[in-house]
């Protein structure tokens, strides 16, 4: 009898330890291991960057690349020689390619490096009573793509998604004409069995949609978008909860977090006309979007801006300029560059960037940027140990093809 007493004792106790888990972290301390790379997140697209202790994961165009950080040279994910990675797609369909993102669903463009492991959204067929209808699914890859597993399966395409501290946060609204336009944001928490969706936040805004989200520390920063105004959200980890930051009494003003730095969030104001000279400051906030203060750079029109540890970036806001307003202004087809005691220390010639593009800060060795041009996706990048000696200057890194992929690194 008391050795069964014994056995049932070591039984409960197992079950209460492993049903408790890690505990769940709640400080707003940066951990490589399991937070958002925030610094690779691309204001619209996400995230298609991951960076591992040694090197850098890249999707472009439905292909995943590798990058060692010593040699600085991209390599397809999947080096094979028997593989299908070098087939023109169009013409000969890709099934044995470990780099290859099946996307002919129509999938949000998103690589993650979370936890040791690699997270992308793909198609697949799947049946649902008892018809075959094309999906979006979250997989989970081995570093070097040879495992795959599925993790979650969308019923509507994510126009958001981010991982962050064991639990997967996207965006769902069904695009239907018939629908009434709900969109939401769930949670789903990785490495549960019996986890399922759950939701956090209904949005109410006429027309609405939400198209960023930036999780960092304790919070989770979502950009929330309506007729003719956006504003950023916080959703507290910990409380559970969201609120609107910054002056929601200045009905005029939209605000969009635009980086993080020791602590601290910059965001911009956006007052519906680019020439209000209220636009054209930058700003600063604790996490929590109290203590907000306007920061020392002068700027003679509405600027793009960014930041890591060491620097302010800025950009003219070359999508508001027409030739008449460009004349006597700031150079749109630079970035200025700053340092944190908001000195001018370097411009960076961005004018063979075409008008659609997207800038990622990235971490403190390199800068990226994003674009397409006849008919490729390409991957740029800067080293920004150049900073400062007027040679930093941008290289292609990727260029792919809409038909197969091709690398072409510059010297």
């Amino acid at each position: 009898m008391r050795i069964r007493y014994l056995w049932m004792v070591c039984c409960m106790f197992l079950i209460l330890t492993g049903c408790a888990g890690t505990p769940a972290d709640y400080s707003n301390e940066y951990n490589p291991d399991t937070d958002y790379q925030y610094f690779l997140h691309e204001q619209g697209p996400g995230i298609r960057i991951g960076a591992s202790k040694d090197g850098y994961y890249f999707l472009n165009n439905k292909y995943i690349y590798y990058m060692d950080k010593t040699t600085m040279k991209p390599v397809l994910l999947d080096n094979r020689p028997d593989s299908d990675c070098l087939k023109k797609e169009d013409t000969n369909p890709i099934e044995n390619c470990n780099a290859y993102v099946a996307q002919y669903a129509g999938p949000k463009d998103f690589l993650s490096y979370y936890n040791g492991k690699l997270y992308i959204i793909a198609s697949d067929t799947v049946t649902e009573r008892d018809k075959q209808v094309d999906r979006a699914q979250l997989l989970e890859l081995s570093k070097d793509g040879t495992e795959r597993r599925k993790i979650l399966t969308f019923e509507f395409i994510p126009q958001a998604i981010a991982i962050h501290r064991g639990v997967v946060y996207y965006t769902s609204m069904d695009f239907d004409q018939n629908s009434d336009g709900k969109y939401q944001i769930m949670q789903f928490r990785l490495g549960q069995r019996s986890a399922k969706p759950e939701v956090i936040y209904e949005g109410t805004q006429e027309k609405g949609h939400i198209t960023d989200m930036i999780p960092y520390g304790k919070n989770v920063y979502i950009l929330e978008w309506g007729i003719n105004m956006y504003r950023t959200l916080r959703y507290d980890i910990q409380d559970q909860t969201v609120t609107p930051m910054y002056d929601e009494d200045d009905e005029n003003s939209n605000e969009g977090i635009a980086g993080i730095m020791d602590q601290k969030l910059l965001f911009d104001k956006f007052y519906g006309d680019p020439l209000d000279e209220r636009s054209w400051h930058f700003y600063e906030s604790n996490l929590e979007g109290e203590d907000v203060r306007t920061l020392p750079i002068k700027r003679d029109f509405m600027s793009s801006v960014y930041a890591d540890q060491k620097h302010f970036f800025a950009r003219t806001a070359w999508y508001y300029l027409t030739p008449e307003l460009a004349e006597g202004r700031m150079n749109p087809n630079q970035i200025d560059v700053y340092d944190l005691d908001y000195k001018l220390v370097d411009s960076i010639d961005v004018s063979f960037l075409p008008m659609d593009h997207t800038i990622i800060t990235g971490d403190e060795n390199n800068m990226f940027v994003h674009y397409g041009e006849d008919g490729k996706k390409i991957i740029a990048v800067l080293d920004k140990s150049q900073i400062g000696s007027g040679k930093a200057a941008f290289r292609t890194l990727i260029e792919t093809k809409d038909e197969g992929p091709t690398l072409r690194t510059n010297p």
